[in-house]
């Protein structure tokens, strides 16, 4: 194998060197890093999978889910959903030797390897995810093992039954061979409820299994009223909101009665001078749709204000942002805005990319 020589940045083809099957609607996917590359990411950060689908190129987030310390491959796992153009993609055509397209890893969310090296990082990391939530949480879990052996894992999981559990197997040996990885499931339809909590977590679990007094990190990835429901949990425990994170990929609302249903119905003109081309948009209506109505090339991948991969240019004209993600102060006075998070207030003049 070619040795990696530099950290692997933009976009690239990426095989797949293997599959197994989660769930029954879940499968994991381990790729290969690009060629002379290598897979620098930290832990809970994700990377965009996509394809070509009807002539253009659409991309998904999904956080990887293995040890940082494998520079040459990555995990991921994916769930199959009612309408997922690219996971059940993912799923109906990709087998090892299968190539698909890439971006580099990014995203905000993750571990701070300086904090929780420090010598007064909290001792106590409470991972809580429900889902597909759980991919962001491995590769925390592997990183802290190896690195801060010292520290408790409180690792939370939350799925319908035991059948949809996905890395069960791994989770309950890392809780055998590890004494400070301490694996709380908590399932809402149980078939064999001696083997973990039968019902969803709550106040009363969050109160009882984490330490009280105790200085505690809290990363939580799931649906967001499910973060919503244990971040007050959690604040009610005595965890300040600072040492309390979370990810989640959902299309954001945008301004104060704005969004569909909301805004103005008025249309309004986009011109793009690098194509030529000009299209309509009404005040309701996201860049990133109108975008990619029209065919043009920009890619949407985690369509909630995380990744960047839709990050665009007003070059005249007035938008309204609800998150700016991943630009710098610099990129917004710049004119940068994130496509999918973004409307237009009035005609625009864009560039793309």
């Amino acid at each position: 194998m070619t040795t990696p020589t530099t950290a692997w940045r933009g976009q690239a083809s990426l095989k797949c060197l293997a599959r197994s099957e989660e769930t029954v609607d879940c499968a994991s996917f381990i790729f290969a890093a690009p060629e002379a590359c290598s897979v620098d990411f930290l832990p809970g950060q994700f990377v965009c999978l996509g394809a070509s689908i009807g002539g253009q190129l659409k991309m998904r987030a999904y956080s990887i889910a293995s040890d940082v310390a494998d520079r040459q491959h990555f995990r991921v796992a994916v769930r199959r959903v009612p309408g997922g153009l690219i996971s059940n993609w993912l799923l109906d055509h990709v087998q090892p030797g299968v190539c698909v397209e890439a971006l580099a890893p990014a995203g905000e969310f993750h571990l701070d390897p300086a904090r929780h090296l420090a010598a007064d990082a909290p001792r106590h990391i409470a991972l809580f995810s429900a889902g597909c939530g759980i991919t962001p949480m491995m590769s925390m879990t592997f990183w802290l093992l190896d690195k801060v052996p010292g520290a408790h894992i409180h690792f939370f999981h939350s799925a319908r039954d035991e059948a949809s559990l996905i890395f069960a197997g791994e989770t309950s040996r890392l809780a055998r061979e590890h004494a400070n990885f301490h694996l709380y499931r908590f399932l809402s339809r149980p078939q064999r409820p001696q083997e973990c909590f039968s019902r969803r977590v709550d106040s009363g679990a969050v109160c009882r299994l984490l330490p009280a007094g105790e200085a505690v990190e809290a990363y939580l990835c799931g649906p967001q009223a499910y973060m919503d429901q244990l971040g007050e949990a959690l604040r009610a425990h005595g965890i300040p909101a600072s040492s309390i994170h979370s990810e989640s990929f959902f299309t954001p609302e945008v301004g104060e009665g704005q969004g569909a249903g909301c805004a103005e119905a008025s249309t309004h003109a986009i011109n793009l001078p690098d194509f030529g081309r000009e299209l309509q948009i009404t005040g309701e209506e996201l860049l990133l749709d109108a975008l990619e109505r029209e065919g043009l090339p920009i890619i949407g991948a985690c369509r909630s204000g995380v990744c960047g991969s839709c990050r665009c240019k007003v070059l005249d004209g007035q938008a309204q942002s609800s998150t700016s993600g991943p630009l710098s102060p610099a990129d917004i006075e710049a004119g940068y805005v994130l496509a999918c998070s973004t409307l237009a207030q009035g005609d625009l003049k864009l560039s793309l990319g």
